[in-house]
């Protein structure tokens, strides 16, 4: 057997076909070596093409996602912001009522009480001064030509004044039925 050459083998690999050989470089290619090179760069040229065109369509499908999904998250998010907007309002709106009724509450309760305080004042004036009416002036006992008139018509005040001046003992306690009868019997 001889050399690597006169079996067949180039550059490492057997050659199908002895014929033809061109040697480039330090290397020898055969006729057929580069046609099955240029087959097999054309079948990776159109693989690279189809490649290229299955990228190109799924970046564009995929932008065109990218879009639809930011203007749905845009939607969802005006969305969300109106509805917090309303929210707030409403809250908001809520809050004044509250405080609203708050004040009105306390401005109710203050007008009570400024009432309360006024009629205990008024009521505190009226007996100081029915007071000081009573002790200027003492119950009259109706005089002879009074008497003359029915004794059922005179007031306690003025039975009990009666009473007073005739010495009658407990006229006080006495009713104006009692009264009376004290006069009458």
């Amino acid at each position: 057997m001889g050399s690597e050459d006169e079996q067949g083998v180039v550059g490492g690999r057997a050659a199908l076909h002895e014929v033809d050989v061109d040697v480039r470089g330090d290397r020898a290619v055969s006729k057929t070596d580069r046609k099955a090179a240029a087959r097999a760069a054309e079948r990776v040229r159109k693989r690279a093409k189809k490649d290229a065109k299955r990228s190109k369509e799924k970046a564009k499908k995929d932008a065109k996602r990218a879009k639809e999904k930011a203007k749905k998250d845009a939607k969802r998010a005006k969305e969300k912001a109106e509805k917090d907007a309303k929210r707030a309002k409403e809250k908001a709106k809520e809050k004044a009522k509250e405080k609203a009724e708050k004040d009105a509450k306390h401005a109710k309760e203050k007008a009570k009480k400024d009432a309360k305080h006024a009629k205990e004042k008024a009521k505190k004036h009226a007996n100081r001064e029915a007071y000081t009416v009573k002790q200027e002036e003492p119950a009259k006992v109706p005089s002879a030509a009074d008497t003359s008139t029915s004794m059922s018509d005179w007031n306690v005040t003025a039975l009990r004044a009666k009473a007073r001046s005739e010495g009658l003992a407990g006229y006080s306690r006495m009713t104006k039925e009692e009264l009376l009868r004290q006069f009458n019997s």
